[in-house]
């Protein structure tokens, strides 16, 4: 089963994103006690990779990884974003982030290995919740304004036929 992407893979630590204060707070799960708060400028979402070692949190002009073992933010990867990253999300396979932007209605794919930001797909309305299937070949972006989940072939970068959901849809998970 895989960890859920706020908390790292061994289950051991979660980490907090607090949008205000503009850090990442980890929580050691195991004593119920928060470390030293990570810095990282209008913090929004964030994702962990599969093995552990980074986290990716958004904010209004990028991502920012996160060195987890050593509790420190590298340099901001910038993404043609309208300013307002709701959402993120790495494949499986760790290689690759798509950031779903709220104001511009895109999902970006950033390359990890290189910390370049790829050609967004245009998606339409609002995004703020973005999940990728376990095969990695799918992933389900969630649209406020139009009570919709649309699912986007991330080999081709297609975007398919929304699907009505119940109103304002603020999260996506699939199942492992």
């Amino acid at each position: 089963m895989m960890a859920p992407p706020f908390a790292d893979p061994d289950g051991k630590t979660a980490y907090v994103v607090n949008h205000l204060a503009g850090t990442v707070t980890p929580i050691d799960l195991a004593t119920g006690s928060a470390g030293t708060p990570i810095q990282v400028e209008n913090a929004l979402a964030i994702a962990i990779t599969p093995d552990g070692k980074t986290a990716y949190v958004t904010d209004d002009d990028g991502v920012t990884p996160i060195d987890l073992a050593a509790g420190r933010a590298g340099t901001l990867i910038r993404v043609n974003l309208g300013n307002n990253a709701k959402a993120i999300a790495i494949t499986p396979d760790g290689q690759t982030a798509y950031v779903a932007d709220e104001s511009d209605g895109a999902v970006t794919p950033i390359d990890l290995a290189t910390g370049s930001a790829g050609t967004p797909i245009q998606v339409g309305g609002n995004l703020v919740a973005i999940a990728i299937t376990p095969d990695g070949k799918t992933a389900y972006v969630g649209n406020w304004t139009s009570d919709t989940v649309t699912p986007i072939d991330l080999a081709t970068g297609s975007v398919g036929t929304p699907i009505q959901v119940g109103q304002a849809p603020n999260e996506i998970v699939v199942t492992p």
